[in-house]
């Protein structure tokens, strides 16, 4: 297998990303509006945080991280996108880009004296990806806090799941 790097995504990056996001979700399939809601997230940076898994100019998958709530000592972040070109998926590129990003975006707030609080994910509710995300977080120190089901909030079920670092009490 080739070796992906996650890094920042670069604005050449787009159409990549973007037809890589039409394989995988049906909101992006129309090329045009995906290229637009690509670059309207790439402009939107810091609050949006777009990174690729890239293997010189390929981009095998990408992820999409948002701020909430405005800029907080204790961010409050959503995974908001990851997509795997369907290709490569089932090599670990998924985990790759969840773990790598995260420590970036860690580095991001961190310089800006800011620390994550809470991590959100929506995911489908029958999308097994859940069980990546629940398996990358914890490997990042972070626990499942809450899971709620939004009924029908797309196309189907959605499962939101919260996570948070233990608190550790003084004493």
């Amino acid at each position: 297998m080739r070796e992906f790097i996650v890094r920042p995504i670069v604005e050449e990056d787009a159409l990549q990303v973007s037809d890589i996001g039409g394989k995988n979700f049906s909101s992006m399939k129309d090329e045009v509006k995906a290229s637009h809601w690509v670059l309207c997230k790439i402009l939107s940076y810091p609050v949006a945080n777009y990174f690729v898994a890239a293997c010189g100019d390929e981009v095998g998958g990408y992820i999409l991280w948002t701020e909430h709530g405005g800029f907080r000592q204790e961010a409050v972040v959503e995974l908001e996108q990851i997509a795997v070109n369907p290709n490569l998926q089932g090599n670990g590129i998924g985990l790759q880009l969840i773990l790598q990003s995260f420590w970036l975006l860690k580095e991001y707030f961190e310089s800006r004296g800011s620390v994550i609080k809470v991590v959100m994910v929506t995911t489908n509710a029958k999308n097994e990806a859940q069980k990546l995300y629940i398996k990358a977080f914890e490997q990042l120190g972070f626990f499942v806090s809450q899971k709620l089901v939004v009924l029908d909030m797309y196309r189907d079920d959605e499962l939101m799941l919260v996570f948070k670092k233990p608190v550790v009490r003084p004493g």
